[in-house]
């Protein structure tokens, strides 16, 4: 049986990894995974001293060469090491390793603004394997005295920034293949404002020559926008954080400052 230990982690942390032996099963791929600083599809947690806490959710899948492994089960979850299995004994180096994982996928990503795409490569199911993050965090809330009925985040010079990318496994680099310039919520039921709505959504990190737009809209249609980061490039695997915005009349345009936004690794820890 091939073993492939799998460190999720930035490759500038330090990395420790543990060593358990599993149930023998031809042509099974054993993989463990341990989050350092990657979040899965369970949620982003409160910051505490910068640090986001992050855990494997039930469900997460990972892809091996286009692959599935066994998604995680609920008993498994909930930590920040879990264990993964794939059985496929036609699975040969090098190995390609995504998440989340599609089934016959192998060199491409879908961005859908909630999980951001991580990737690993080697050749040796000996090594520890590190994910990487190709994408870029936004967090920013949104406040006021008006109902929000949709919200959306657009990039109005055309920039690809939600959809499906064919990813490198060199460097992370996406590449648009079926993708769009906007991402966008509507509500069922218009969302109270009183207390403040908070989005962190991931998209293609870029340079943006005409910025990036959120556009908020109450159910009667008026709106306010608020433009940020024009000309500027946002990098993978930083989290920019935007100041609380205000839904409230009068409506139009708004721009927010560089200086009112902060920009963090994306360091998690468990």
């Amino acid at each position: 049986m091939k073993r492939f230990y799998v460190m999720l982690a930035m490759a500038l942390l330090p990395l420790t990894y543990s060593c358990e032996k599993g149930v023998e099963q031809p042509g099974a791929l054993e993989l463990k995974a341990s989050i350092l600083q990657l979040p899965t599809k369970s949620y982003l947690g409160d910051e505490e001293g910068g640090v986001f806490p992050v855990l494997w959710a039930e469900g997460d899948v990972i892809s091996v060469n286009g692959t599935l492994t066994n998604p995680l089960t609920a008993a498994a979850a909930g930590v920040s090491e879990a264990e993964f299995r794939v059985i496929d004994a036609s699975l040969v180096a090098p190995y390609h390793l995504l998440y989340p994982g599609e089934a016959g996928v192998s060199n491409s990503v879908v961005l859908d603004g909630i999980l951001p795409p991580m990737y690993a490569s080697g050749s040796d199911t000996g090594e520890n394997f590190t994910f990487h993050q190709a994408a870029v965090g936004l967090r920013f809330s949104i406040s006021g005295e008006l109902p929000l009925a949709s919200v959306t985040l657009s990039a109005p010079g055309g920039e690809k920034i939600i959809g499906r990318f064919g990813i490198s496994f060199t460097d992370g680099t996406l590449t648009p293949s079926s993708a769009s310039s906007e991402w966008g919520k509507i509500y069922s039921t218009p969302a109270d404002l009183s207390e403040p709505e908070t989005f962190t959504l991931f998209i293609a990190p870029g340079s943006f020559s005409e910025g990036l737009v959120i556009t908020a809209e109450n159910p009667s249609g008026d709106s306010v926008t608020w433009l940020f980061a024009k000309g500027c490039s946002l990098l993978a695997g930083k989290l920019y954080t935007l100041p609380n915005l205000t839904f409230s009349r009068p409506f139009g345009g708004w721009y927010v400052l560089l200086e009112d936004m902060t920009e963090d690794d994306v360091t998690f820890e468990l």
